[in-house]
């Protein structure tokens, strides 16, 4: 951390390794630190979403202290660009809520673990396609890790292991850096690679069901006067349990589903060239309608 200020403050260093990735990584390993504790705490005493919530905001504060906000916006709500400090609001906000997201899926073995693998996966393999090693070694180091987990999360009978608020917040802490930094890749100063005309909804196919699913819980709770942390039954992968599909079934659909949207935005992004708020609003009109036929089959089915 005190490398990082350094860094940040433009003050003379040591140096170590050049390049930007020593700051992006000292702030990434206080961020992802100071989110393992208080998710330990919470899983061993239990922790009020306050606490919580203040520390998910100083772990998205070290993301944008390490340079990684969101420059482009690639006209998302007719934005392209906004000033440093709105930039920087933003992409707290939405590091706080992917965060979240992530914790809240965890709710079914295996899916948390499951996303996170594709997510992790196919941003490595992209990270790999750039030459860029560091990052895919700490995309494919946290696969090889959640794989792992995944196994006896979802195949274990009588070592059968759960990943509580410690693991899901890191892994998603996780995805929500690398993200940012395959946001803020210009693949059009990569010789010979790709130019992605929409990295946004590349990132937004990727983590639109738990980003979704979460949204649109958060604001059914508000509408019927709760707090938005307040626990239910209206999850996705609830609603998938209601219906008698198990666990491993629940999340295969819904891994299937991540797999979808993600190959769907790059066919209208990428080979249609479709405006980004034309594939988001796809995105969740698709979604709003796979949740109401869903409502209506549980309904019959009562």
């Amino acid at each position: 951390f005190a490398l990082g200020l350094r860094y940040y403050f433009g003050l003379e260093i040591v140096p170590v390794r050049e390049g930007v990735f020593l700051a992006e990584y000292m702030f990434f390993s206080c961020g992802i630190l100071a989110l393992y504790i208080i998710g330990l705490a919470d899983d061993l005493v239990g922790v009020g979403y306050k606490p919580k919530f203040f520390v998910q905001t100083i772990s998205a504060l070290m993301l944008v202290m390490a340079g990684l906000w969101i420059q482009d916006f690639g006209g998302l709500l007719f934005v392209d660009s906004a000033n440093r400090i709105l930039s920087s609001i933003v992409t707290i906000v939405i590091v706080i809520f992917a965060v979240n997201a992530f914790n809240l899926i965890d709710g079914v073995d295996g899916l948390c673990s499951g996303t996170g693998v594709i997510v992790l996966s196919i941003i490595g393999c992209w990270f790999i396609y750039l030459s860029e090693y560091v990052y895919a070694m700490i995309a494919f180091s946290m696969v090889g890790v959640v794989v792992t987990f995944f196994l006896y999360n979802v195949l274990g009978k009588r070592l059968k292991i759960f990943m509580g608020d410690t693991g899901s917040l890191t892994l998603g802490y996780t995805v929500v850096f690398l993200s940012l930094k395959f946001l803020s890749l210009d693949t059009s100063t990569y010789p010979d690679s790709i130019n992605l005309i929409s990295p946004l909804a590349l990132v937004g196919g990727l983590l639109f069901v738990p980003l979704f699913d979460t949204l649109r819980v958060f604001v059914g709770r508000i509408v019927k006067g709760k707090s938005p942390f307040s626990p239910d039954k209206t999850h996705i992968h609830h609603k998938l349990l209601a219906l008698g599909f198990s666990h491993l079934k629940s999340t295969a659909i819904l891994l299937l589903s991540t797999l979808f949207f993600f190959v769907l935005n790059i066919v209208l992004s990428q080979l249609f060239e479709i405006n980004i708020n034309i594939v988001i609003l796809i995105d969740v009109l698709l979604g709003a309608f796979i949740n109401l036929m869903l409502n209506k089959t549980i309904a019959k089915s009562k």
